[in-house]
């Protein structure tokens, strides 16, 4: 039973006394007023100060956020291994004159070697529909003298529906299906 020991006694008497006390017993407060008034409520106060404590107090600026990302996908990596997933930084946006990021990553299990994500399910269920097989999930292709590997496919995207990622950089691109088909038919 909670509370302070005086409610405590004053609920244990209204339960012998009959039902109206009992209704009124279930009135009373976890704590009373003298218990109230000698608590010790403090605001909240934070073990350092909110204001900027980062040694370098200067704006974030394209040249850090990108720097920021490449250290926070190399700490990922080892995260990323021991779990058996892919983690991969996606974009970073910040407010000028502040120190405050938003980063959204993309995070999904491997398996074969690919990333299975919504895109990838994507592909495989609807390649049929944009004139490609299931089976050319992961197969790379040639454009513009750049390899590249179809790792899904958007079905918001009426023009550039398949994506697919650059095998040097590692960034996504989108590509119109008719292409990546005549593409592929080369590549073999």
């Amino acid at each position: 039973m909670g509370g302070c020991a005086k409610v405590r006694e004053a609920r244990a008497p209204a339960v012998r006394a009959g039902g109206k006390a009992l209704i009124g017993a279930r009135l009373l407060a976890p704590l009373c007023s003298g218990c109230i008034a000698n608590a010790a409520i403090r605001p909240f106060k934070p073990e350092r100060p909110m204001s900027n404590t980062a040694p370098d107090s200067t704006p974030f600026d394209s040249a850090t956020i990108k720097s920021l990302q490449a250290e926070i996908a190399a700490a990922l990596t080892a995260v990323a291994q021991r779990h058996g997933l892919s983690i991969t930084p996606k974009s970073t946006s910040w407010l000028r004159n502040t120190r405050a990021a938003t980063m959204t990553l993309e995070i999904g299990a491997v398996k074969d070697g690919l990333v299975v994500t919504k895109e990838s399910e994507d592909f495989k269920r609807l390649a049929p529909r944009y004139g490609l097989q299931p089976d050319d999930l992961g197969r790379e292709f040639v454009c513009t003298e750049q390899r590249y590997r179809i790792i899904g496919l958007s079905t918001r995207s009426r023009n550039n529906p398949i994506h697919a990622q650059r095998i040097g950089n590692g960034k996504t691109y989108s590509f119109p299906a008719p292409i990546v088909k005549l593409l592929l038919a080369n590549a073999s």
